[in-house]
């Protein structure tokens, strides 16, 4: 946690400041109408202090992409087969993957930026890969060896 904190921080802190329409600005200096100079510890609580985030509802989920609470997963496939997850894809497009549930991600086509995985700690693609198992119960995650039912149930999401 302190080193994903201090990376964020390296990148956008209070002081950090750009230029958008030919003025200066400071994005990272406030949040809602509160300063965050010298709240530093405050932008990440720490691991025992979280209860968690409201997940959305499903309704609508084939419009959500990217995936994850970071934006890190570029389509419901690659949220529903982490083997196949890419470390790096493009976003920004308007043009939809309708085949795979998000915007057209792939690296060559016109328009976007070029989003990478790998380049700030705290962004991974691992997570909400591991089946759940409760009891005799199995709540599946992973669908890697399993397309075609990754694919019946992404069909089953477009109704939605």
């Amino acid at each position: 946690m302190k080193g994903a904190r201090s990376e964020y921080l390296e990148i956008c802190n209070p002081q950090t400041s750009i230029v958008m329409y030919g003025s200066p600005i400071t994005p990272c200096a406030s949040f809602d109408g509160r300063s965050l100079e010298g709240k530093e510890e405050a932008i990440m609580r720490q691991l025992d202090q979280q209860r968690g985030y409201n997940a959305t509802a499903l309704h609508g989920a084939w419009a959500l992409a990217p995936y994850l609470h970071t934006g890190v997963i570029p389509t419901m496939f690659h949220l529903l087969v982490p083997a196949q997850r890419p470390d790096r894809f493009v976003k920004g497009r308007l043009t939809y993957d309708t085949q795979n549930l998000g915007f057209d991600w792939e690296e060559g086509a016109d328009g976007g930026y070029l989003f990478e995985t790998t380049a700030f700690h705290a962004l991974t693609i691992k997570g909400h890969d591991t089946d759940i198992v409760e009891g005799d119960r199995t709540y599946r995650l992973d669908w890697s060896d399993d397309i075609p039912g990754a694919m019946a149930l992404i069909e089953y999401l477009k109704t939605l």
